[in-house]
């Protein structure tokens, strides 16, 4: 309708306690519209805030401490590697192929 002016904004949760000016200008015609937002600090009752649940998920690793069983595990998988490195270049250098 002719004469009336509407529209959407979002106003930040870092938002300072004040009266704010909001200056809208239409694309049309530039005809423009004038207001004030007045934004004002409520505080929520303890009962009312939700608290987070649950691990956080992060990830594999270290945050915890050391786990033996992983350490050794880590060690062994180490070993082998390098043996098995070892073994390949030593057959490599005699001849017998891989």
């Amino acid at each position: 309708r002719d004469g009336d002016a509407s529209g959407g904004f979002r106003v930040p949760e870092s938002a300072q306690p004040g009266t704010y000016e909001i200056v809208a200008e239409c694309a049309e015609g530039g005809r423009e519209v004038r207001g004030d937002l007045v934004v004002a600090l409520t505080v929520q009752p303890e009962s009312a805030r939700v608290r987070p649940r649950g691990s956080v998920k992060t990830g594999v690793g270290g945050a915890l401490g050391r786990d033996p069983v992983q350490t050794a595990a880590g060690v062994t998988a180490l070993a082998v590697a390098g043996a098995g490195g070892t073994w390949l270049l030593h057959r490599r250098a005699r001849g017998d192929g891989i």
